[in-house]
C-alpha cells in the first residue's frame, strides 16, 4: 500500500507516531476485505507480513492545520 499524506504546518497530533497509525490503518483495511496480502517486511527475506505492512509513505508539509491521506494499492512487481 502506498500512502500520500499531507500534513498541515499548523496541525498538532497526539496519541502516537503517524507511521504506526498509518500501518495500523492498512492492517485494519486488509482484515476487512482487501484481497492482496503480498507485502514483505524486508525485501531481503522471504517473510510475508500477511497484512500489506509496512506501507510506503510519502509525506508533504502543506499550509493549514489538517491531515489528509490518500491511499493507492501497490502494483505487483513484474516477475522475470
Amino acid at each position: 500500500m502506498v500512502i500520500f499524506a499531507e500534513i498541515g504546518q499548523y496541525s498538532a497530533h497526539t496519541g502516537g507516531a503517524l507511521r504506526e497509525a498509518i500501518d495500523q490503518g492498512v492492517r485494519d483495511g486488509w482484515r476487512e476485505g482487501f484481497p492482496e496480502r503480498r507485502r514483505r517486511a524486508d525485501r531481503s527475506c522471504a517473510a510475508n507480513t500477511g497484512d500489506n505492512t509496512p506501507a510506503v509513505v510519502h509525506v508533504d508539509l502543506v499550509p493549514g492545520d489538517a491531515l489528509r491521506c490518500a491511499c493507492a494499492p501497490r502494483a505487483a512487481a513484474a516477475r522475470t
